[in-house]
């Protein structure tokens, strides 16, 4: 299905096919459990969002409002593909799967100031296949709350070409790891870096990360 010119519906489930906004368009849920979402224009999703596979691609953008509570879970991979930008403005937890960038252009993840970024998977990656352009910003919070293992953001699989992970909000280590990656370009940290005890913050990539934001650190 696509959608060409302004809508708004109930909700949207891709399950095998695809749901495409060449025109901006409001869904109230959306659901991707295989097939995906397209297109070149901004999918709003007002109340709920879950993602458990499939993909969302195309150089448009998959916009979470305030208010929307999200989740990422299942075991299956998620795929952000060919310059698609997501953002967050509501609750999302990511609780199993990794994510991946894949495709053509930069594909980018914001947390949107007021937006929040639960994480609580174990031994996961939000990461590119291979040579891809994948770039992570936080401009609201981002927690690792649960999980003993170690969680990478803008973690490098293979190939060159930029991942990297800006912090504008705070960010919160809680429980376990939580690898922040700067690879083929700098990452710059205007935020704030807050580390529980028993909780470990490591920066990590090729390039320099530079933290002008204040640091809390009780872990390591």
């Amino acid at each position: 299905l696509t959608v060409r010119g302004t809508g708004a519906y109930g909700s949207g489930t891709a399950s095998g096919g695809y749901l495409g906004s060449d025109g901006q368009l409001t869904v109230t849920n959306l659901t991707i459990s295989s097939g995906g979402v397209s297109g070149t224009n901004v999918l709003n999703v007002v109340s709920n969002f879950v993602w458990t596979g499939g993909y969302m691609t195309g150089s448009g953008t998959t916009r979470l409002l305030a208010g929307c509570v999200g989740s990422v879970s299942g075991t299956a991979a998620k795929w952000l593909q060919n310059g698609r930008r997501w953002e967050n403005g509501g609750v999302v937890t990511w609780s199993n799967g990794e994510i991946v960038a894949d495709g053509n252009g930069t594909e980018r993840f914001v947390n949107q100031a007021g937006g929040v970024f639960e994480i609580t998977v174990q031994d996961q990656r939000f990461r590119d296949d291979c040579y891809e352009n994948l770039v992570i910003e936080n401009e609201g919070l981002i927690r690792r709350s649960a999980g003993t293992g170690r969680v990478i953001l803008a973690a490098v699989n293979c190939g060159d070409n930029v991942r990297v992970f800006h912090n504008r909000g705070t960010v919160e280590v809680q429980t376990g790891t939580l690898a922040v990656v700067a690879y083929n370009a700098a990452a710059q940290h205007s935020g704030n870096f807050v580390v529980a005890p028993g909780a470990v913050l490591e920066f990590g990539g090729n390039n320099a990360q530079t933290v002008s934001g204040a640091m809390s650190v009780e872990g390591t």
